[in-house]
C-alpha cells in the first residue's frame, strides 16, 4: 500500500475481510465462556467485506500517504517467476508462488450465531487501520 503505485492482480476484486485481533479475542472468550456453536469449524471475519485494491487504498489513507493508483499486474508473469526463484533458492526467497493465491481467491468467512452476535460491537476496519498506522 506505501508503493508509488498500488500492484494488484485482477484488478484487485478479490474480497476480504479484514478482522481486528480485538475481535478475534472477544470470539475466543465468548466461546470459552460457553457460547454455543453448532459448527465444529469456525470461520470469523471482519464487520466489512471489500476487494483487495479498497483494502490497500484504505491502509494509504489511514497511513496519510496520499492517493495514489491501482494497477493490475498479469498473474502467470509473475507466477512462473516466483516458481523460478523457488527452485533457485529452495523456499529462501521472501515470497514463494504459493503465496500468490491469497491473492486471487476470496477471503470471507461464512455466517454464523458467533459473528452475528459481535458483528454490532466488532471495530470498523477504518478505526482498525488508523490504530495500526499510529501504533508504529
Amino acid at each position: 500500500a506505501s508503493l508509488p503505485l498500488i500492484p494488484v492482480f485482477r484488478q484487485g476484486a478479490v474480497r476480504v475481510q479484514p478482522v481486528d485481533v480485538v475481535d478475534v479475542a472477544r470470539a475466543i472468550v465468548s466461546l470459552i465462556q460457553g457460547f454455543q456453536l453448532d459448527d465444529a469449524l469456525i470461520e470469523f471475519g471482519g464487520p466489512e467485506v471489500v476487494t483487495f485494491a479498497e483494502f490497500l487504498l484504505r491502509i494509504r489513507k489511514a497511513c496519510d500517504l496520499g492517493l495514489t493508483r491501482v494497477v493490475s499486474l498479469p498473474v502467470w508473469p509473475v507466477r512462473a517467476a516466483l516458481k523460478v526463484t523457488d527452485r533457485l533458492f529452495g523456499g529462501r526467497f521472501p515470497v514463494s508462488s504459493g503465496q500468490v493465491s491469497p491473492f486471487l481467491n476470496n477471503g470471507m468467512a461464512r455466517p454464523n450465531v458467533l459473528f452475528a452476535h459481535l458483528k454490532p460491537s466488532m471495530n470498523s476496519l477504518d478505526l482498525l487501520l488508523r490504530r495500526i498506522a499510529h501504533a508504529a
